[in-house]
């Protein structure tokens, strides 16, 4: 089970008490909630703030808006990105691996110029960066180039059900999984060795739509088998839990997850 660890003084804090009721709900939604990542920063739809808060649209924006004015968080619209400029200062990496695990969750994140605002005003992601064998180049790279894009580009609409606008891609499959399953206890991908990008390429030609993938990780994370939380089947030491390659290794593993089979 993923912890976030939050400050007791953030009630006192003058930011926070500025917010309106909904606004500080949403904050925490964001800052705890179940696509919120060990590193700070993730993609994230209002589609599912407005299906986990039950919040309008129109309200989402306000409160967006709200957040955004006190600079307790940074969004990019096209990307949609929500990052947490202070997040390293409550939450350092506890050992070397965990840091490695932080700069590949970044690294797999969509290029924008708001990671460059939250690398930049983050004193100890520096010192992180700096313990690492990365250059901030590295992390930085191609920044620009999406910058430029979105300056071309009228904003992005969420893929929906029969939009091909989009194509998927194996680092979309990635990224969705760091960010909504893994966060909740079963192992994070690391890398997106070329035999995995081969098998998940053949599993998004089969379904090339973003909403059953959706879907797909939200049976996950509601079934207790796959999320290991079942006792052992018989005959066996442990529980069963899913990983990112068993999900890819053939077609009948997405299928049977989409139709309920593992729905225990």
């Amino acid at each position: 089970m993923a912890y976030r660890k939050i400050e007791q003084r953030i009630w006192a804090d003058e930011k926070f008490r500025r917010l309106s009721h909904n606004a500080r709900y949403m904050f925490l939604y964001l800052l705890t909630g179940p696509h919120s990542t060990a590193w700070g920063a993730y993609v994230l739809d209002d589609l599912y703030i407005s299906a986990d808060l039950s919040f309008p649209p129109a309200k989402i924006k306000q409160y967006w808006k709200e957040l955004l004015d006190e600079g307790l968080i940074l969004r990019d619209s096209v990307t949609r990105l929500v990052a947490f400029p202070n997040w390293f200062k409550f939450n350092r990496p506890k050992n070397d691996r965990s840091a490695m695990a932080i700069i590949n969750g970044l690294l797999s994140l969509p290029k924008s110029p708001t990671l460059s605002i939250f690398y930049n005003t983050s004193l100890q992601f520096s010192e992180l960066l700096a313990n690492s064998e990365l250059m901030s180049s590295e992390m930085l790279a191609g920044e620009q180039d999406q910058k430029q894009k979105q300056e071309q580009d009228p904003p992005m609409v969420p893929p929906i059900s029969g939009d091909t606008r989009e194509q998927l891609t194996p680092e979309d499959l990635v990224t969705g999984w760091n960010e909504l399953v893994a966060v909740n206890g079963v192992p994070h991908v690391s890398a997106l060795t070329p035999e995995r990008r081969q098998k998940t390429l053949a599993r998004i030609k089969t379904y090339p739509e973003l909403p059953w993938w959706q879907a797909v990780f939200d049976k996950i994370l509601a079934s207790r088998f796959l999320m290991g939380k079942a006792p052992p089947s018989p005959g066996r030491d442990k529980p069963f839990r899913i990983t990112f390659g068993w999900l890819m290794e053939n077609n009948e593993n997405p299928t049977k997850v989409y139709e309920g089979h593992y729905d225990r």
